[in-house]
């Protein structure tokens, strides 16, 4: 039977069309390329050592797609001025003591009405470019990557970074003031920690202070920090101005990351640094005491390196602001060290004096062991049996007995230490009368002063 020409026409035109759709296949679009601009900085931190600010963060490691970083080619240090408040008010702890009342009963500052209807009209009152900790600028979203070209080093757009990162290593978070409370002290806050401003007001009216580039770029990297140096031309007294820092990292001269967190210090007056620093060696480390004059600092940080290195690092200890003396237990024997101090007016964000004169030692063993204690004596025919106590230094290698007669000089009966604490004496001749005591002898050669002197007949 002959198929129907309508019929095989069908066929051949579903085969075409399933022979297309399978040829073909479906195609995404295209995706832009990721953008090479770099994750904004988390960690700005800022400090002041006299008249020095000291500015750190860590090095950029990836862009905003989650890719590493070749290279970072340029990096720009923004700043922006703003005074600080009158009535911007005192803060109980560490920074500002309080002798009476309870904590929250502080007097209200000069200038501060007494009712919650003047402190309603401070606060309205308040600078524009300052809010409320508790009142933060919501972030707006970070730059994805299809995001357009975000321009020259000068002019590339900018978002609103991150909360601000504490800026004091041993104190933490300096946006969120710790809120745990104590009987005998009250929370301990920094004024900056009560001054925030826009990001956008920021972006609006900071000034490019420095911008890194080639090798001053390469002399600014530390490890897996960055770190910059500034030097106030002029500190006003009374905390009346306050600078706010933030950063912007290019991996392209065209690829600027968005701003930083903001990282905040209100310059201070720094004291004189320590003086008459003198360094002593005892048996459990060394010994740093030193003079200062002036207002007690809140603490005193202590500084060490290796007479072969040419700065130092980071601080080595600390001691409270009332003291005179510090002990670096972790000095080992026979290696020299370079010691330089601190004081610390304000811990969050660090603000610290100069560094003192510099001081060398050489930790040498030169302190003898303690000496034996209770030493006795028991005689037999033609011998005298000395027993003591042990002396309690841990680098003892042993004890040595001395002997005399009756009008003689001391003389050792036997040259290398022993490490038992007895001796028999069977050289004493009988019908005589002998002196003894016995000396500690440490790994260094140190020898004790000399047990109490006991006597025997021997029969």
């Amino acid at each position: 039977m002959c198929s129907s020409p309508f019929r095989r026409l069908t066929t051949v035109a579903l085969a075409a069309v399933v022979a297309l759709t399978i040829g073909c296949g479906h195609k995404e679009a295209p995706k832009p390329p990721p953008q090479r601009i770099p994750q904004p900085i988390k960690d700005l931190k800022v400090s002041q050592r006299a008249d020095q600010v000291r500015i750190s963060f860590t090095y950029p490691q990836t862009t905003i797609s989650g890719l590493p970083i070749d290279d970072i080619v340029a990096i720009e240090l923004w700043a922006f001025e703003m005074p600080v408040p009158e009535f911007a008010p005192s803060v109980l702890g560490e920074d500002d003591s309080k002798d009476e009342g309870e904590p929250g009963d502080a007097e209200p500052a000069e200038g501060d009405g007494d009712t919650p209807d003047a402190e309603a009209g401070a606060d309205a009152a308040m600078d524009d470019t300052l809010i409320e900790q508790s009142d933060l600028a919501a972030e707006p979203e970070q730059p994805t990557d299809d995001e357009p070209d975000a321009g020259s080093a000068e002019e590339a757009a900018t978002t609103q970074p991150e909360s601000d990162q504490g800026d004091d290593d041993e104190t933490g978070d300096e946006d969120r003031p710790s809120t745990s409370t104590s009987t005998s002290t009250s929370t301990s806050t920094s004024k900056e920690l009560l001054l925030e401003l826009d990001p956008r007001q920021f972006e609006a009216g900071a000034a490019k202070r420095v911008v890194l580039e080639g090798n001053d770029l390469s002399n600014a990297i530390r490890g897996d920090k960055v770190e910059i140096e500034l030097t106030l031309e002029k500190i006003e007294p009374g905390e009346k101005l306050a600078l706010i820092y933030g950063v912007k990292t290019f991996q392209t001269l065209k690829r600027a990351s968005a701003f930083s967190n903001l990282a905040r210090l209100i310059p201070r007056v720094t004291p004189d640094p320590p003086a008459d620093i003198e360094l002593t060696a005892a048996p459990n480390g060394v010994t740093v005491d030193w003079t200062f004059e002036g207002d007690e600092p809140k603490e005193f940080r202590f500084f060490r390196r290796d007479p072969r290195s040419s700065a130092f690092g980071e601080h080595h200890g600390t001691q409270n602001g009332d003291g005179e003396s510090y002990l670096d237990s972790r000095a080992e024997l026979g290696e020299s060290y370079v010691y330089a101090m601190t004081a610390v007016i304000n811990r969050t964000p660090l603000v610290e004096s100069a560094l003192s004169a510099e001081h060398e030692i050489t930790y040498l063993d030169d302190f003898p062991p303690q000496p034996p204690t209770d030493l006795v004596v028991f005689s037999d025919v033609g011998s005298a049996r000395l027993l003591w106590e042990a002396s309690k230094d841990e680098d003892l290698v042993g004890y040595v007995v001395y002997r005399r007669t009756a009008g003689g000089e001391y003389a050792t009966l036997f040259q290398k230490p022993i490490r038992q604490t007895e001796y028999n004496d069977v050289t004493a001749s009988s019908g005589r009368t002998f002196f003894y005591r016995v000396v500690a002898v440490d790994k260094a050669g140190n020898m004790s002063d000399p047990s109490a002197e006991v006597q025997v007949r021997v029969p």
